[in-house]
């Protein structure tokens, strides 16, 4: 079963956005991400698309180098990268993403994405 994640992105009909998801555990702030300090994402990670079929999801990828999400750094290899389009108005979709950790771990992770215009 899928984590649903505190977040929602509002989006505008048309966009072509860029996406990530965070699977960092931060030992001083808390648990947020949820792999441990030394444990990474590892292999091709899917993100799908739950209930319809409207997105274009691209370039998934297990971050490469430190980014910041949600204004936190986070280390390589501890987030989910991804680009998605094709968002329909006064619509809302549930995004699923699904990776592998070096703890041989599966974690999966869902976001909502509505689109308001």
């Amino acid at each position: 079963m899928a984590i649903l994640l505190e977040l929602r992105w509002d989006v505008s009909e048309g966009e072509k956005l860029n996406a990530a998801i965070d699977y960092y555990y931060d030992s001083e702030g808390g648990q947020y991400g949820w792999l441990d300090e030394t444990e990474q994402l590892t292999g091709v990670p899917t993100v799908v698309e739950i209930g319809s079929s409207d997105l274009t999801i691209t370039d998934v990828r297990v971050s490469t180098s430190d980014r910041e999400i949600l204004k936190r750094t986070v280390p390589a290899g501890k987030a989910v990268q991804f680009s998605y389009e094709g968002m329909q108005a006064s619509t809302d979709y549930r995004i699923r993403v699904t990776a592998q950790s070096t703890d041989d771990r599966t974690v999966v992770r869902d976001v909502v994405i509505t689109c308001s215009e």
